[in-house]
């Protein structure tokens, strides 16, 4: 099963302009987040960090966002556009 791409993250691998790096947040399959972790910093990931529900936040340079989404154990990438604070009761 390949994994989901969330439409942005392909158009930006594949647009001639754009930011030098993006901000990923990567759904890793259960047992893989290790690998996963190591073969992005393998393609120049940055600031990697686990989260929550294996997942990771990287931050990837946009020439390897197709290497990146290519991985083995990989289930999503979307782009993260960061926490919108809502100010409340």
């Amino acid at each position: 099963m390949s994994a989901y791409v969330a439409d942005e993250i392909t158009a930006l691998a594949h647009a001639e302009e754009g930011p030098e790096s993006v901000n990923l947040l990567i759904g890793v399959r259960e047992g893989h987040l290790t690998e996963v972790q190591h073969q992005a910093r393998k393609f120049g990931a940055t600031d990697v960090e686990e989260l929550p529900f294996s997942s990771l936040h990287a931050s990837v340079p946009r020439s390897s966002i197709v290497e990146i989404c290519g991985l083995d154990g990989i289930e999503s990438v979307e782009l993260d556009e960061g926490m919108e604070i809502l100010e409340g009761n």
